[in-house]
């Protein structure tokens, strides 16, 4: 059998050829348009008289000119290319692009007259597979676009070994019309469909949306919010509704704040707000429902760590603000001063020192308290307190138990800090006279301090060393190195 030698020359010719030809033909772009307005009115009538969903509904761009635009990713939104094509009485096209290739990421969009309107197509898929085309005018009018959901979450994640603040947020819209809604105008001739706040320092790490490969959100110009900007198409394109999902992670913080105001109207979904499960609390005037037993994860569904979630079961009305308070515990996120002791501990310190001075210390009522819990220190009975605080805070004890149970802990801290103060057995000390002057001093910073805000780690740190040192006062101990 002859063996069979073909030449380098011969292969590299044949190459050559293949892609000349290829360079000629080029990617060929192919559909059917048809009238995303008309086509939306005879879907949503069908469907009102209990008929399925049938193309057969949809109206025909039939005879009629449409444009294809290659968009610029860099060129803000400007076509680099464009191809003009006739439709036939089908509405089908066909565009020979002349390109070697598809650009990579590449984003084409179809518009045309519709009848004195300019009518925009959703991205259109680089695909010389045949694909529907509707074409929908533009709109700024939200009447017909709602929330189907809204959804943020909190947690934390330890990339690197690092503790971080998770957060999480997925939108999903509907438009039960026949426009595209392209939101409103925000600064110059940008537009935007909704923002949320981005806190100084976060980093993305999750950017998606209903176009694939597409980032679903982008960062404003004074770059503390993130928006959607891209428009909502209507019912024939649900599928290009959402979601938009984005993660980011911030530095950690035990008291994290923000608001997000709803700009179209929330219809029939509510808005939830989720956090990790007995490390934070979540609080919100807007979203007065809550559920704290404990819940898969929220955009997962995973079990590996539980959620509470804060909702609100009436849909959110545009213009509606909700503004969420993250309480995260200090161990969590590593801290070692924590936000919720100091005011359990520091809070119980002032009310007693307030009470001696008002001439209001708790006697004792009953059988006498250190028969019950007389081996414990100063400091254990204020750990007992903030511990019982903690529990009844996340909703582990009764109300009763909690009443019960702290009572006579704040009987015996009252009792030691009135015999700390000098004053004997069955006497209440003197106003403020009664108090050494180094408490005195102690008590006008950690007022200072509460005044002016204790939302800066070197003050909650200065604070917490202030607390401990009015203790130190009040029992005469001094000052320890």
């Amino acid at each position: 059998m002859r063996s069979l030698s073909i030449s380098t020359a011969t292969v590299a010719a044949a190459v050559a050829l293949s892609a000349s030809r290829d360079l000629a033909a080029g990617p060929v772009l192919k559909g059917r348009v048809f009238d995303g307005e008309a086509s939306s009115r005879a879907v949503v009538e069908a469907r009102r008289h209990g008929q399925t969903y049938d193309p057969a509904l949809k109206t025909a761009f039939a005879g009629k000119e449409v444009t294809v635009d290659l968009l610029d990713p860099a060129g803000g939104g400007k076509a680099a290319r464009s191809w003009t094509a006739t439709t036939d009485e089908s509405g089908a096209f066909s565009v020979d692009t002349g390109l070697g290739q598809w650009p990579e990421k590449a984003l084409l969009v179809a518009r045309a007259d519709l009848g004195g309107l300019r009518g925009h197509s959703v991205y259109l898929r680089a695909s010389e597979e045949s694909q529907d085309v509707h074409l929908y005018p533009a709109t700024e009018n939200a009447a017909r676009v709602s929330v189907e959901r809204i959804a943020v979450a909190y947690d934390i994640e330890k990339p690197g070994g690092t503790p971080s603040l998770r957060v999480r947020v997925r939108v999903s819209f509907g438009n039960w019309g026949g426009d595209l809604y392209v939101g409103k105008r925000s600064v110059g001739a940008h537009r935007e469909v909704w923002r949320v706040p981005f806190p100084q320092g976060a980093a993305i790490t999750a950017n998606t949306g209903p176009y694939p490969g597409l980032p679903g959100w982008s960062l404003s110009a004074d770059g503390r919010w993130l928006v959607i900007d891209t428009p909502i198409p209507g019912i024939l394109d649900f599928d290009r509704q959402g979601p938009f999902e984005v993660h980011y992670l911030v530095p950690p913080r035990q008291r994290f704040i923000q608001t997000y105001k709803i700009p179209v109207d929330a219809d029939g979904q509510r808005f939830t707000a989720w956090c990790q499960h007995g490390e934070m609390k979540l609080t919100s005037e807007a979203l007065q429902s809550s559920d704290t037993h404990g819940y898969p994860d929220p955009f997962t569904q995973q079990e590996d760590r539980k959620y509470d979630v804060l909702f609100r079961s009436e849909p959110l009305p545009a213009g509606e603000t909700v503004a969420l308070v993250l309480t995260t515990d200090n161990v969590a996120i590593g801290q070692p001063v924590s936000l919720g002791a100091l005011k359990w501990v520091g809070g119980f310190i002032l009310v007693c020192v307030l009470a001696m001075l008002a001439g209001l210390a708790l006697g004792p009522k009953g059988p006498p308290p250190e028969a019950v819990l007389g081996s414990l220190s100063g400091e254990e009975v204020l750990d007992r307190i903030a511990d019982l605080d903690a529990r009844f805070g996340r909703g582990k004890i009764s109300e009763r138990d909690y009443h019960r149970f702290r009572e006579p802990l704040l009987e015996l801290a009252a009792e030691e800090l009135h015999a700390a103060a000098g004053a004997p057995p069955g006497t209440v000390p003197a106003a403020a006279g009664g108090l050494p002057k180094g408490a005195r001093d102690i008590l006008r910073r950690i007022d200072e301090i509460e005044r002016d805000g204790i939302t800066d780690p070197a003050r909650i740190a200065e604070r917490a060393h202030l607390l401990e040192a009015l203790l130190r006062a009040l029992r005469g101990e001094g000052s320890r190195t």
